[in-house]
């Protein structure tokens, strides 16, 4: 009896290779052509994952802020950020440069549009397209069917801005973590409120005395001298 196959042999090999592979060995043959089309797949197919389990973090921030209140999603968002932080700064502490080139790598992997500035105070990204929640905003994640949480009132988590999309929280949760921890450089993200669009300032100060004192008024943190 026939079998009743789908693929072939061959199909299911080539369909469990990865994508770099795919893209290496096309260069190895020195198939231009398929190369790049190999990388615009993966590019194509990371971007589909990044997303995925982006709004699925998102959308888990989001329940946990409607079940359990704004008090609660702060304390989990604090306490996951902070794990997540914890490796960074061992990083920064080889230095200011080191800093700046792992951050810009993050934004790369976020798909992010991005320039820098530099001054005497800080490094700042200029973030044409955030790659995460600027995408999220642009792409009608806050709304139907979707629906992600929107954080309502002016709090520490928000820098003090209404109508904060949850996910660009854990952006000003992390300039909190970095003054408490006392890391040797601060992340500080422009907030706004309402916020609707994707784009946004994000700086890294060399300095956390550096900082603008309203940035510490906001995430009621004191100034160090």
């Amino acid at each position: 009896m026939k079998e009743n196959r789908v693929f072939t042999d061959e199909e299911l090999r080539d369909l469990a290779k990865s994508r770099l592979e795919l893209a290496k060995e096309a260069i190895r043959n020195g198939d231009k052509e398929e190369a790049e089309k190999a990388v615009q797949r993966l590019y194509d197919e990371s971007m589909v994952a990044h997303d995925l389990f982006r709004d699925w973090i998102t959308d888990t921030l989001s329940e946990i802020g409607r079940q359990f209140g704004d008090k609660k999603l702060h304390e989990i968002m604090y306490t996951t950020v902070g794990n997540y932080m914890k490796p960074l700064a061992e990083l920064f502490k080889k230095g200011f440069k080191e800093c700046v080139e792992a951050t810009a790598l993050i934004w790369s992997a976020h798909f992010s549009d991005f320039e820098l500035q530099e001054d005497d105070e800080k490094v700042t990204f200029i973030l044409k397209t955030c790659g995460t929640g600027g995408r999220q905003i642009r792409d009608g994640k806050y709304g139907p069917p979707l629906n992600l949480l929107r954080i309502k009132e002016p709090q520490v988590m928000t820098g003090q801005s209404k109508d904060c999309p949850v996910y660009c929280a854990h952006c000003v949760t992390m300039t909190e973590f970095m003054m408490d921890e006392k890391m040797d450089f601060v992340y500080v993200v422009d907030v706004e409120d309402g916020k609707n669009n994707a784009e946004h300032l994000f700086h890294i100060y060399k300095d956390p005395a550096r900082v603008p004192e309203k940035v510490y008024k906001n995430l009621e943190r004191k100034k160090p001298e």
